[in-house]
């Protein structure tokens, strides 16, 4: 089951730490382009990449990553907002 990044919960992290995108990628050897996607929710990290951005934050890997929902389905629920559609309100059933 891949592992999704939570992209608020990253960019709350990042925000109350003072830290851009940029300044992850300092700290934990990734590719800024990388870390852009992993923080649009384009990417899925590896489990060492989200270890590295744990340690880079100081935080458990828990804090920023969501488990994908919905049975046999490696993809959230559709009422996870980061899958809603334009003018979609995140409410739905499972994908």
């Amino acid at each position: 089951m891949p592992l999704l990044i939570d992209t608020v919960a990253l960019r709350q992290l990042l925000n109350e730490r003072g830290m851009s995108l940029r300044d992850l990628a300092d700290r934990t050897g990734l590719s800024w382009t990388f870390v852009k996607y992993l923080a649009n929710g384009t990417r899925n990290p590896r489990p060492g990449t989200a270890e590295s951005i744990a340690e880079a934050l100081g935080v458990p890997r828990s804090a920023f990553l969501v488990t994908p929902r919905g049975p046999g389905s490696d993809r959230p629920t559709v009422d996870d907002p980061r899958t809603a559609g334009p003018g979609s309100s995140g409410q739905g059933v499972a994908a």
